[in-house]
C-alpha cells in the first residue's frame, strides 16, 4: 500500500469535505438540515399569509356592498345573487387561508399566491385607487408570502408534488 494508499485515502476524505461544503445541485430538492433550521421562518410565514388573507376578507366584509355592486354589473347579477357570490368568496378565501396554516401543500400555496394576483388586479376597478402597478407593488406581501413559502417547501416538479 505505501505512500499511494495514504494520498488515496486523504484525497477521498478531502473530497467528501469539499462536496459537503457545496450547496446540492439544482433540481436537488430540499435539504432535510436545512429545512429543520428554516422550521421557524415556515411557521411565520404560514401564520402571516394567515394573517393577511382573514384581514382582506374582513375587509371586504365590511366594504360588501361596493363589491356587490360591481359584481353584479360586471356579471349581471341580481344584488341578492352578487351578495351570495362575494361571501361565497369569502368563504373560499378563508378556507385557503385555512389550508396555508394547517396544512400548507404547495398547491395552497401557489393558489393562495394566485389569488392574491387576482384580487389586486380587480381591486382598483371598483374603488378606483392608486394604478395597478403601484397597487401590486405596495401589496407585494400578499402575494411574495405564499409564494416565499412556495419556494423554501420547494417547487413541485411533478404534478404529484403539488399535493405535498
Amino acid at each position: 500500500m505505501g505512500w499511494y494508499g495514504f494520498v488515496k485515502d486523504s484525497t477521498a476524505i478531502m473530497e467528501s469535505q469539499v462536496k459537503a461544503l457545496l450547496p446540492p445541485p439544482a433540481g436537488y430538492g430540499y435539504n432535510r438540515n436545512c429545512m429543520a433550521a428554516s422550521r421557524p421562518i415556515e411557521w411565520f410565514l404560514r401564520l402571516f399569509v394567515f394573517v393577511a388573507f382573514a384581514s382582506h376578507s374582513a375587509f371586504v366584509l365590511q366594504t360588501r356592498p361596493a363589491w356587490t355592486n360591481w359584481f353584479s354589473h360586471l356579471l349581471g347579477l341580481s344584488a341578492d345573487q352578487a351578495a351570495s357570490f362575494v361571501f361565497l368568496m369569502l368563504v373560499l378565501e378563508f378556507s385557503l387561508a385555512l389550508m396555508v396554516l394547517i396544512l400548507p401543500i404547495r398547491l395552497a400555496c401557489l393558489t393562495a399566491a394566485l389569488w392574491a394576483v387576482l384580487a389586486l388586479a380587480v381591486r382598483p376597478i371598483p374603488f378606483a385607487g392608486q394604478p395597478l402597478p403601484l397597487e401590486f407593488l405596495e401589496h407585494a406581501a400578499y402575494w411574495g408570502m405564499p409564494l416565499l413559502l412556495l419556494a423554501l417547501r420547494g417547487w413541485p416538479r411533478t404534478w404529484r408534488e403539488l399535493l405535498t
